[in-house]
């Protein structure tokens, strides 16, 4: 169909193929918030353990697991960059691929600095980033837990600013678990379903 004929109809019936495109992709990719998430999650409970028990160096939990994410992100990528068929990249991919390397981008920006600013300084922003990245997406992709993870981390940025460190690895790990593991587990349900 040519550009100019398409009706109003028929413009709207294209836009909501192409983000229901996307949505299933992101279902079949609820891998990635998920594999991030539990990441995240699991790093921060044991940082703020370790500080508890006051054990020196606590931090290693994340340069251990973090690159460990990004080699089986990696590896994900690419089988299913194998797997999956050749089809035109539309507006709504396009979006999302910027959303995620400016969120990629901003985040390692500000961990970055952490170690001249000091890390208790920085997590209140590592929260937003978070809350951004998920925002956006859940708008583009029409998925009200994303959106609903985006503004809750938004808030728990904002107390993150007024709280001690230990207490921000307990907000960081809130965040990931509302903007991250539950939507990707919700993704991953449902895909499941439609499969």
């Amino acid at each position: 169909m040519d550009n100019e004929n398409f009706s109003p109809e028929q413009s709207l019936q294209l836009i909501n193929k192409m983000i229901a495109e996307v949505k299933q992709e992101l279902k079949d990719n609820g891998f990635f918030f998920l594999l991030w998430g539990w990441l995240v999650f699991i790093a921060a409970i044991t940082h703020y353990v370790l500080l508890k028990i006051e054990v020196d160096k606590a931090y290693y939990v994340w340069p251990i697991l973090m690159p460990l994410g990004g080699l089986a992100s990696m590896i994900y990528a690419f089988s299913r960059m194998k797997k999956r068929k050749k089809r035109v990249k539309t507006f709504v991919d396009r979006a999302m691929v910027y959303v995620w390397i400016a969120f990629g981008a901003s985040l390692f920006i500000v961990l970055s600095s952490g170690s001249q600013l000091g890390f208790e300084k920085i997590y209140p922003f590592v929260i937003l980033i978070y809350g951004i990245g998920t925002f956006i997406t859940g708008g583009i992709i029409k998925m009200k837990w994303l959106v609903f993870g985006g503004i809750s981390c938004w808030i728990l940025s904002i107390i993150a600013f007024y709280v001690t460190f230990d207490i921000q690895l307990l907000l960081v790990a809130a965040a990931i678990a509302i903007a991250y593991i539950v939507p990707g587990h919700m993704l991953n349900s449902s895909y499941r379903k439609n499969v």
